[in-house]
């Protein structure tokens, strides 16, 4: 699935990006990159209903709402106290009839709803599969390898594939970074000879046969 970002998507995804990036816990925010292709593939699809897999505190969530293809309903999931009120700050009330959060994974409908597009910013419960369906397209941010390969692992058992196609900002070479060490939770320097630099993956779900 190609997507290609116009200078009016880089445009509303930089105003999103300045926009979040002073709050707090923005520190895994989505990229800028990410936001934009994300923009072309709303230019592109037009959804009406939309799940977004873990809101975070809002950024994603943001740029669906303000969006000029106008989706007509945003479902939002989010489980973490501490993004819950930032998403109250962050999104309120104005968005009241277009926008629904979701707390607790049991109560998303998976059965009465079809969702054009879901966007995959967290972690699916299993039952959560259930809304990814034929047609349905699939949006990733940044790379989540072991969530892709379980959403295709479950797509299979009913025939269907999503082929996702990575959209990356290129690769770098000899690459220092700080990674936490999950023991300690202190940081220490890291060295990859190669990063490919993350983006993100959109795939459109499709019958095997």
């Amino acid at each position: 699935m190609q997507v290609c970002p116009t200078e009016e998507d880089w445009a509303l995804a930089r105003e999103v990006q300045a926009l979040f990036a002073p709050k707090a816990g923005a520190r895994h925010i989505a990229s800028e990159f990410a936001l934009a292709y994300l923009n072309a593939l709303l230019d592109d699809s037009h959804p009406k209903h939309v799940l977004e897999f873990g809101a975070g505190i809002g950024t994603i969530t943001t740029c669906l709402l303000n969006h000029p293809s106008r989706i007509a309903q945003v479902t939002a999931t989010e489980e973490n106290e501490f993004c819950i009120g930032e998403l109250s700050k962050n999104i309120g009330d104005r968005y009241v009839g277009r926008y629904q959060l979701v707390t607790e994974p049991s109560d998303l409908d998976v059965r009465n709803v079809h969702y054009d597009l879901v966007v995959v910013d967290g972690l699916l419960a299993s039952e959560h599969y259930e809304v990814i369906t034929l047609g349905t397209i699939c949006f990733v941010e940044g790379s989540r390898t072991p969530t892709r390969l379980a959403i295709n692992e479950e797509l299979a058992g009913r025939n269907l594939v999503c082929p996702f196609v990575n959209f990356n900002r290129g690769t770098r070479y000899f690459h220092f970074g700080m990674r936490e060490d999950p023991k300690t939770g202190r940081r220490r320097p890291k060295f990859k000879f190669r990063r490919v630099l993350k983006g993100c993956w959109i795939g459109k779900v499709e019958s095997l046969d």
